[in-house]
């Protein structure tokens, strides 16, 4: 089961330090267990300058660091671009495709280009979809992430996701995600259904002990 925060531009380093004593303070014995086992993954994934900032925090801590974007184009000449080659050692994970970063422009050229440079430089893209358009094959995990949900407070419902995963007919080692207004409060009608393997939150993931409690009722689930 996984459970990823998508921090989006939130958080400085003074506030990450904060988040991170209250998150671990809040863990339960049981989801450390989980972490340690294998039957939960953690996925933080903050804006970029706290991202090496946070692995250093999280060193001792079975928890994964994702980065939210990735530049389309190799390490080169290109100013203000962060290249999937400057995350190795650093993140394993990245947000590809997200509907907040398709609203600023990025189309389905650029999404499968930055998608391409994730792989290259071996990082694990957790591709965002919200129709079958945007569904790249061979990507290793998919994320639902259905517009109208996405910080609305509206989740879809289990139906409509398990429905969208038959929709994309994913192969059986396709880790399936829903993302879209998932809380501590909406989150339970989703753990009846094994075909989703996990959780991508924004807001819920803000508040550490929200997020702590999350990770915990999926240990339980794991």
């Amino acid at each position: 089961m996984y459970l990823i925060a998508n921090w989006k531009s939130h958080g400085d380093l003074l506030s990450t330090r904060s988040w991170v004593h209250k998150f671990l303070e809040a863990l339960a014995p049981e989801t450390m267990q989980a972490l340690h086992s294998n039957k939960l993954t953690l996925v933080i994934c903050p804006p970029t300058p706290l991202l090496y900032p946070l692995k250093t925090m999280l060193a001792d801590y079975p928890i994964a660091i994702g980065a939210q974007d990735i530049s389309s184009h190799p390490q080169g000449s290109l100013t203000g671009e962060v290249s999937g080659e400057a995350y190795i050692g650093i993140a394993t994970y990245v947000l590809i495709g997200h509907d907040e970063r398709r609203k600023l422009g990025e189309d389905e050229s650029i999404t499968r280009q930055k998608y391409a440079q994730a792989r290259s430089a071996g990082l694990t893209p957790l591709l965002c979809v919200s129709s079958l358009d945007q569904y790249i094959t061979d990507a290793p995990m998919v994320a639902f992430e259905p517009v109208e949900s996405i910080g609305t407070g509206h989740p879809a419902g289990p139906e409509e996701v398990i429905q969208f995963r038959r929709t994309l007919d994913l192969p059986t080692d396709t880790l399936y995600i829903y993302g879209g207004s998932v809380n501590r409060d909406t989150i339970t009608p989703y753990l009846a259904h094994p075909e989703i393997d996990g959780f991508l939150c924004g807001a819920a993931s803000l508040d550490p002990i929200h997020f702590s409690q999350l990770a915990n009722m999926l240990a339980t689930h794991a």
